[in-house]
Parts: structure tokens; sequence; C-alpha cells
């Protein structure tokens, strides 16, 4: 039976039940089945848009209007420089049209699906956004996945969450949203991760461009279009100033790296310890029938 998410990591003792537990394994599985569809792909790359992903696509696309119908208000002089409060009215409306779609396309799941995808756009009362909101995306696609919505991993990540990704990213430039966290809690970005996770499997699969060309502003732009990670440095690029190295140290050192390859198991450890193995992102975390804290199940041994 699906029911509402909770909250169940209460302190740190509960991090190591966690990843133990059916939800963390989900999770990682639902990422390396998702990155073993990129290999070999671009943003240009031909996706096959059915009617399922069409449908979250749409939900996207309305939340995206809501901006529209929502704008920032006018700063005051002398006004902090994070958070315009027309994110409130944006945030209510969203939740709104996220529980009626939620019931409508998935009428059994919807009371657990909706908790991942409403917590997905920020804190309405911080007016701040960061990875553990994007998690939460993550764990909706990982539920639709297991309850069998849609096996099209490769349209999930380069359709649905590409989307989902520059929704976000109006988000936090139209209202300035804070990064959620002393500093997005893992410094590669001040409030997305999974976007250099997947985009380094796609880098990983050309041989145009090494890991050194992504600090190169001229370069970035040339190729942006054709790939996620790269799509992420030029928005890092385009609202921060001044040198990269010193904007974005962490990236600047993963620049030095030779191949790829250590690019992306890179990302994986880093996503597993900065992100999954950090209790204040962790303590947000939801658990439903899907995503459970329960330790994962062990096949019985093979009978001889």
């Amino acid at each position: 039976m699906y029911k509402e998410p909770e909250k169940l990591i209460k302190s740190p003792m509960d991090m190591g039940k966690f990843q133990r537990s059916e939800g963390y394994r989900k999770v990682i599985q639902f990422i390396s089945k998702a990155s073993a569809t990129l290999v070999n792909t671009t943003m240009e790359s031909e996706l096959n848009i059915t009617p399922e992903i069409q449908a979250l696509m749409d939900i996207l696309e309305r939340l995206n209007e809501l901006i529209d119908e929502n704008p920032p208000f006018p700063q005051e002089p002398g006004a902090v420089r994070f958070g315009n409060k027309a994110f409130v009215g944006w945030f209510e409306k969203k939740n709104e049209f996220i529980d009626q779609k939620m019931s409508e396309i998935f009428p059994e799941a919807g009371i657990e699906l909706e908790m991942y995808f409403k917590e997905s756009f920020g804190n309405v009362t911080r007016i701040d956004y960061g990875t553990g909101h994007e998690t939460n995306f993550l764990c909706f696609l990982a539920c639709i996945d297991h309850i069998g919505y849609t096996k099209s991993y490769k349209e999930l990540i380069l359709a649905v969450f590409q989307r989902y990704l520059l929704l976000c990213r109006r988000l936090q430039i139209d209202y300035r949203m804070e990064p959620a966290g002393s500093h997005g809690v893992h410094s590669l970005d001040d409030f997305q991760f999974l976007c250099f996770l997947f985009g380094s499997v796609q880098m990983g699969c050309q041989n145009e461009l090494q890991p050194s060309d992504f600090a190169i502003a001229q370069t970035v732009e040339k190729y942006a279009d054709r790939y996620m990670f790269l799509q992420a440095i030029q928005h890092i690029n385009n609202v921060k100033t001044g040198p990269f190295a010193e904007h974005s140290n962490t990236l600047w050192g993963v620049s030095g790296c030779q191949l790829w390859d250590k690019v992306q198991n890179g990302m994986m450890k880093m996503y597993k310890a900065e992100v999954l193995g950090k209790f204040p992102v962790m303590q947000h975390f939801y658990f439903g029938s899907i995503l459970t804290l329960e330790p994962v199940s062990r096949m019985p041994p093979p009978k001889l």
C-alpha cells in the first residue's frame, strides 16, 4: 500500500541505517541504470517522447508558465540580496497543481510520489535550493521507475531531468534563491550536482574534449548545446564573475583529471559521500513504501 512519505532520519546515528537500506539501494540502482543509457548520447540525440514522458514534460512546462504568472517583486533599494517573496506565491500554486496532476497520472501512487515532486523545487520559508531538493526529483524518477510507469531511462534524463534543470535554474535567477547549505554542501556548484554526474557519462563517450577543456570559457560556449556537463559549466560562467579557478575551485580541480572515466567515477563517489552521506542533507529525506529505511533484503543462498 502506498502512503505519504515521512522523515525518518532523526540523528547522524541513522545515516548508517540509511546507507544499508532498500531506499538507498534503489536510488543508486536508478542512477546506474539511467547512466548506462546515456552512453554515446548528446543533448541533440533523437529521443522517443512517449505519452508518459510527455505528461511529465507538460507538468514542468506548466510550472515554468507559473513563473510568468508570478513574476518577481521589484527589488527595493537596500533590500537583502537573496529571496524574492514572489516565490511564495509560485510555490503555493505549484503545490496545488502537482497535487492535481499526481492524482490524475498516478491514481494509486500519487499520495507517495507527490511529496518527492513537490519537495524538488526549494524551501518556501528560506527561499533556498540545493542538492537535497535535486535529490527529491531523482527519488521521484526512481519511484516511477519502480512502479513501472516508464522504462525510457534515456528520455527521463535527457528530456525530463533536463527540463527540470532548466526550470530550477530559472527559479534560482528570477527569485534570487539562496544556495541551501553553507556552500552548496559539496562546492561543485552552489545548487546542483546530478547534471555533472550524468553529464560526465556523455563526456566520457566522446574523444574531442578532455577534462581540461571545460575550464576554457570559449570551448564551453562552443559545445554547451551538446553536453549536459558543459551546459552546467556555461550556467556557472553566466552567473558568476572572476576567474573560474576562484569561483569554482572544486570543479577547477576536476578539470585536472586526465580521463573522463576518472571524472565519472569521482562524481559517483562524491555524490554518495557529499550528498547521500551527509546528515544535514539527508535529515530532510522522505521514506514511504517504495523508498524505505528497511535493510536491503538479501536473496536466499542457492540450493546445492
